[in-house]
């Protein structure tokens, strides 16, 4: 792991610790390097955070391809998996509360958008084979990929998670849950 992974890795520990406000300071004290080290780097905080979500999603991504990968399942649930897919635990961020962060650094979350509605296909093989083992109803992908991308969306952007005392990962599975028991065939 590079130092500008560390750095990244280091943000995701304070956002799971749930310290959205954390400084550069409490960066470059987690690591024991000096500020000035981490901007040697990078820019600023709206950088260390670009590269923090791009850092994330590498992980989901990986999960992903294990689950893909996991003969041991069969396709209804590496689709389910594969949907609510999240980092090891320690790399996880409630995002429930991402709020804040959301209005004070408005391009970060235009790459977590982006990193929501792209790479859509081993997840739309999966839908596409479950359909024709006959393990789920023929709803036209379209649909599928955009209750799904919008409901994700929305627990990210609207605070409602938050208010409601739900984590992200809460939500991911009870969407699952309401999803396809709305399309298994009984």
């Amino acid at each position: 792991m590079d130092l500008v992974e560390e750095m990244a890795f280091a943000a995701l520990q304070e956002l799971n610790r749930g310290n959205y406000r954390f400084t550069m300071d409490d960066i470059a004290h987690s690591l024991g390097i000096s500020k000035k080290t981490i901007y040697i780097h990078i820019s600023g905080k709206e950088e260390l955070l670009k590269r923090t979500v791009e850092y994330y999603f590498y992980m989901v991504k990986s999960c992903e391809r294990e689950i893909l990968d996991n003969e041991n399942l069969d396709t209804l649930e590496r689709l389910k998996k594969v949907l609510i897919v999240l980092p090891e635990r320690q790399m996880r961020v409630d995002f429930s509360r991402m709020r804040d962060l959301i209005e004070r650094y408005p391009d970060v979350y235009k790459d977590v958008e982006r990193h929501l509605s792209t790479e859509w296909e081993p997840t739309l093989i999966l839908y596409r084979q479950a359909i024709k083992e006959g393990r789920l109803k023929d709803i036209p992908e379209v649909i599928f990929k955009n209750m799904v991308q919008g409901a994700m969306k929305e627990f990210l952007s609207s605070g409602d998670l938050e208010k409601g005392q739900v984590t992200y990962e809460e939500a991911l599975e009870q969407m699952i849950q309401v999803l396809f028991r709305g399309l298994e065939k009984a």
